[in-house]
């Protein structure tokens, strides 16, 4: 995984999602149409490991909250190939609820 802007596109059992995140120098922001989330990222060969902060920045009207909530920490686990990531992750503040995203680079 190289520093960039990444499409993101998620999944827990609650619906689905999509969003952009931007990776730099091991700080990592991004969002979609109502949440932003802001965190730390580590890469170490291929593994990938980030610990997010989830926070709503718009109410969406009939949106649904991915974790049943909109505030919360999410901690991510997974593989970083070339300029993909596949990641599995779940929430202490969410608990019973995971969570699936895969992180596909737009550039540099």
């Amino acid at each position: 995984m190289q520093d960039g802007l990444y499409k993101v596109v998620f999944r827990t059992s609650l619906g689905t999602g999509g969003g952009v995140v931007v990776l730099r120098e091991g700080r990592l922001c991004g969002g979609d149409s109502g949440l932003y989330f802001v965190g730390t990222y580590q890469v170490t060969g291929s593994h990938f490991t980030a610990d997010l902060q989830i926070d709503r920045h718009t109410q969406e009207p009939g949106a649904r909250p991915l974790f049943g909530i909109s505030r919360l920490v999410v901690r991510l686990d997974g593989v970083g190939t070339g300029d993909e990531a596949v990641m599995r992750g779940t929430s202490p503040d969410a608990p019973g609820i995971e969570f699936e995203a895969v992180m596909t680079k737009l550039s540099d």
